[in-house]
């Protein structure tokens, strides 16, 4: 324990941790210990797809066997309808307006091939959390 952190502290903090983690959506006490176990299983350095670095395309292949899971053990459809777009801002194009600057509906910023039109929301939490506990297991947790 740090020197310059009493006990008491230390036990404030921990309630603090303990109560954001009790916020957590349901869907991810259903998803993330599902990441975890993923993660224990082939995550380790004897699997050279995953050392030193997985690629794209295995972390892709872990997600979607991930989802799939929680997809049929949750009977969960993840389809979404286009949303539409209700802020401005870098990288947005206008509503259909077609003048200086608008030149169509949609989001064209950088990694963004136009409108989330059937993206799975669920599949890419599922990633994201995926790529998170990668980084931590591996130290690089920013």
């Amino acid at each position: 324990m740090p020197d310059n952190v009493s006990p008491n502290e230390m036990n404030i903090s921990a309630n603090c941790g303990e109560a954001l983690e009790s916020m957590y959506p349901d869907i991810y006490h259903c998803v993330y210990p599902m990441v975890r176990s993923m993660c224990e299983m082939y995550d380790v350095p004897a699997n050279t797809c995953m050392y030193p670095s997985p690629s794209r395309a295995v972390v892709e292949q872990m997600a979607d066997q991930i989802y799939n899971t929680v997809a049929i053990n949750f009977g969960i459809r993840d389809d979404v309808q286009p949303m539409p777009r209700q802020f401005v801002g870098p990288g947005f194009v206008g509503p259909g307006f077609v003048g200086p600057g608008f030149v169509g509906p949609g989001f064209v910023g950088p990694g963004f091939g136009g409108p989330f039109v059937g993206r799975r929301f669920l599949r890419d939490l599922i990633a994201i959390l995926l790529i998170r506990e990668l980084l931590f297991r591996r130290g690089r947790f920013f």
